[in-house]
């Protein structure tokens, strides 16, 4: 699948907003608020399967409004 998933958007996320996204993919929470985004930019980046890749693409429909 070729998506448009892009990471510029995590930088402007809130904790707390990250904290969910990481959160829903049972990935850890803790971290300073740069390694959270690191971690949050790491996992888009990584292949996944289509329901995923579906729901990343959500989040980041959802969560860009917010940043803008």
């Amino acid at each position: 699948m070729t998506s448009t998933l892009r990471v510029t958007w995590v930088n402007s996320l809130r904790r707390n907003d990250l904290q969910a996204c990481l959160g829903e993919f049972d990935l850890d929470i803790t971290g300073t608020l740069q390694e959270v985004r690191r971690r949050w930019s790491q996992f888009i980046h990584q292949d996944h399967k289509l329901e995923v890749t579906t729901r990343l693409l959500e989040l980041q429909t959802e969560l860009e409004t917010f940043t803008r």
